[in-house]
């Protein structure tokens, strides 16, 4: 009969094969190192820094003539939209303009008129409001003059 420590047909290895040596708690680990072992040293940040400019100055590196380029004017127009300066990609979406337009237009300055009206689908409150009227403020300063002026001069008109 088998005791629990001896293991009928295993192929675990044996203390007697090649590479292999008995560990304390019975069992037998290869040595090919693939296991971590509390004696095995690693090598420090630096000797690994040092290793690989070592293994960079090694290396003989070859400056590469410099390419025909074929195709100037590819190059200059390149270089040209390079040099362009860059679109400013920030811009408030249709929804949120018309709807402060409609806000200012029907209430002026009255923040909690505006968020009682019915046209305040998302239940923002008078603070939230203000916000998105001075975001659009700060986006479209030149159109928010325009409209104001418009406003002003219907105004005019109407008394």
């Amino acid at each position: 009969m088998l005791d629990g420590k001896q293991r009928h047909g295993s192929n675990a290895p044996t203390s007697d094969m090649p590479g292999t040596t008995p560990n304390p708690c019975g069992r037998t680990w290869p040595r090919w190192g693939w296991l971590w072992t509390p004696t095995r040293r690693f090598p420090s940040v630096r000797e690994r820094l040092c290793s690989l400019q070592v293994k960079a100055m090694e290396v003989d590196i070859e400056e590469r003539p410099k390419e025909l380029v074929r195709k100037p004017y590819v190059l200059n127009d390149l270089e040209a939209e390079a040099s362009l300066p860059e679109k400013k990609g920030n811009t408030l979406s249709r929804d949120l303009i018309d709807y402060v337009r409609y806000m200012v237009e029907n209430h002026g300055e009255d923040y909690k008129a505006m968020a009682r009206d019915e046209k305040n689908y998302y239940q923002d409150t008078p603070k939230q409001i203000r916000n998105k009227i001075n975001v659009y403020k700060r986006f479209y300063p030149a159109e928010w003059q325009t409209f104001i002026d418009s406003l002003q001069k219907n105004k005019m008109e109407v008394e």
